[in-house]
């Protein structure tokens, strides 16, 4: 199914059109072409497999592309089919765009142009597609779960025995037969509520504490190096390189095409980079080494300039040991960062071992509100509050916290000092 051409509905009453994008499109695509809309919509109900994507000229006779579209949206078979509209020059585009249309383009074609935007929705369908399909089998797993937990702490209630009064410590048995249960069955809930042996909680820690060594010395020397070049002012091109990388802090990109980037392009799907490079550099913390590099006297540089330093060695000789302030204020903020990094874990990692100790913690806290939640459909539970509520996040709280509590002394006496110079306008 994966290997399966994918299939473009061309619909154009102009043969010429349909022959053009048709000759355009043919080295890729399966091309199904129409020339009215009741042939196309003829073509929609009768296709095996229907089309990935339509191009659909807005003007032609009888049913025009606006009143085809229309129909297309309203029937829930085709409505998730993107739709191209093909236009000309006197077209409102931005009609087009509000009225559902993913993209246009303008008559005459170019060929470049064409491939280029049938691709990327085509590609955006098939991510989304792909998605909707993993959302709906993680629901469906935990609905799984969720049902047998219902069911066997039901059966529960039918086993009660009110005169010896043991009814409550067999409730606990039968609560701990039925986690059992669901592990051996393969449950991934039950597995982390009850498996919480050291291996899990060091494997942990060890992906933390990799990612916060190598990711808070990869990030500050980036970093630093990025403001020692914006702080120097004999640079030819700081105004440009400035914009490029300013300007991302005010218009992201959004989740969905960084998520593309990381996993389609760079392949840091299921891999420890993924908890490092997609946050290496921060915008602020680089304003704040920028900031504070101005403010070394410029005649230092220029004297070592002269006595031949390149500006590589004034960086690790000169500038590094005098912003020591800076640099460990930073590094001690940005440890913190990737100390507590569990939202890129939630994105791109999908394997046990290598989950950062911040994801684990708050996936065991949902799974025991999920086994708590479905306790109170079940009434005379006696075993409820034995299972570990504010107390486990508590001691999550220390487990969490307590190694940054270790560090943050040995960083004290810069970080003051650090926060208040390095955030000094220049």
């Amino acid at each position: 199914m994966a290997n399966t051409v994918p299939t473009v509905l061309v619909v154009d009453d102009m043969d010429i059109n349909v022959m053009m994008l048709e000759e355009i499109l043919k080295d890729d695509y399966k091309i199904i072409t129409a020339n009215n809309g009741k042939e196309a919509l003829e073509k929609l109900r009768t296709a095996a497999i229907l089309p990935k994507i339509i191009l659909l000229d807005v003007m032609m006779p009888e049913m025009n592309g606006r009143e085809l579209f229309e129909i297309i949206k309203a029937d829930t078979a085709f409505m998730r089919i993107p739709v191209i509209f093909i236009t000309a020059e006197n077209d409102s585009e931005s009609e087009l765009l509000a009225a559902g249309a993913v993209d246009f383009i303008n008559k005459p074609f170019s060929p470049e142009i064409v491939q280029l935007r049938v691709r990327n929705q085509i590609e955006l369908k098939n991510y989304s597609d792909s998605l909707e399909e993993m959302v709906a089998e993680k629901t469906a797993e935990a609905t799984k779960t969720l049902d047998n937990a219902l069911q066997g702490l039901a059966n529960v209630i039918e086993h009660r025995d009110l005169e010896s009064g043991e009814h409550v410590k067999r409730t606990q048995l039968y609560v701990l037969a039925l986690c059992d249960h669901l592990i051996i069955s393969g449950s991934k809930y039950a597995q982390e509520v009850l498996d919480l042996n050291p291996k899990i909680i060091m494997n942990a820690y060890t992906i933390t504490i990799f990612i916060t060594i190598v990711g808070t010395f990869l990030g500050v020397f980036v970093m630093a190096m990025v403001a020692f070049t914006l702080s120097r002012p004999n640079f030819v091109l700081k105004g440009p390189l400035t914009f490029f990388i300013f300007f991302p802090a005010l218009f992201s990109g959004g989740i969905v095409s960084s998520y593309i980037i990381n996993t389609r392009y760079l392949n840091l799907k299921d891999s420890v980079w993924a908890l490092i490079l997609p946050g290496l550099i921060n915008i602020y913390f680089v304003m704040m080494l920028r900031t504070f590099f101005r403010q070394i006297p410029a005649s230092i540089f220029e004297s070592a300039k002269i006595d031949g330093a390149s500006e590589f060695r004034i960086f690790f000789t000169m500038l590094l040991p005098l912003s020591t302030p800076v640099l460990a204020t930073v590094a001690f903020l940005n440890s913190l960062n990737k100390w507590n990094e569990w939202y890129n874990a939630m994105l791109y990692i999908s394997v046990d071992r290598l989950m950062p100790l911040q994801y684990l913690l708050q996936r065991m806290m949902m799974n025991i509100q999920i086994l708590r939640s479905a306790m109170e459909f079940v009434p005379m539970f006696a075993t409820k509050e034995s299972l570990p509520g504010e107390n486990l996040r508590m001691a999550m709280l220390v487990v969490s916290i307590g190694p940054m509590l270790v560090f943050f002394p040995f960083f004290q006496k810069y970080f003051a000092r650090g926060m208040t110079v390095g955030s000094v306008k220049g």
